[in-house]
């Protein structure tokens, strides 16, 4: 059986195994990242993997109120890393995506880009992280505008068990993503059984 990640997604095949990176950081010189593409590909191939994660990382300090052990250092976009630099991996690429850093333009663009692929292109997309955190475009915007403007991008959302466990509402923030569009759900590791059982019963 030799169906794809996006085939098995919507089958609902279980027992799906995905590896998940955060591309390097931008000062990498290049030199190093070629080293770093060389070494992310030699493991990744050795591995029976469905599919790559590559996450977009963003400045969560508005989350917390200590300051940060060190400075925030941004990374490589993780859509060209994903597709450019480790475009010889023959496995699809759920890109992450923090839209709050999008204006509603410079994300029908990214759209656009996304639609126009000859092959399937997967997408997980993130909202701000603080509601003090400023917002260029909203999540429930961005959804709004990924089923105008690329109705074939496989949408996936976040969901988290041990938020559940605070605010009993996770199974509630599920099924209002799946009505925006959301194929699929990436969740953390299993850090709380209870709270990840709570959530799946509900």
């Amino acid at each position: 059986m030799n169906d794809s990640l996006s085939e098995k997604l919507c089958a609902r095949t279980s027992g799906i195994c995905l590896y998940g990176l955060a591309p390097p950081k931008q000062t990498t010189s290049p030199g190093q990242l070629d080293e770093i593409v060389t070494r992310h590909l030699a493991r990744l191939r050795s591995l029976s993997i469905d599919g790559l994660i590559v996450y977009d990382i963003q400045d969560e300090g508005e989350r917390v109120s200590a300051p940060r052990p060190f400075p925030f250092l941004p990374t490589v976009d993780p859509e060209t890393y994903a597709h450019d630099h480790l475009a010889s991996l023959r496995k699809e690429k759920i890109v992450y995506r923090c839209v709050n850093r999008d204006t509603p333009d410079t994300f029908i663009q990214w759209l656009i880009r996304q639609h126009a692929t000859d092959t399937p292109r997967l997408s997980v997309l993130v909202g701000a992280p603080s509601q003090r955190s400023v917002v260029g475009l909203s999540l429930a915007s961005a959804y709004v505008l990924a089923q105008q403007y690329a109705p074939t991008l496989l949408l996936g959302g976040v969901a988290i068990a041990e938020r559940h466990g605070k605010s009993a509402n996770e199974h509630e923030r599920i099924l209002g993503k799946a009505e925006k569009g959301c194929r699929f759900f990436v969740t953390q590791a299993v850090y709380d059984v209870t709270s990840t059982k709570s959530l799946l019963s509900d």
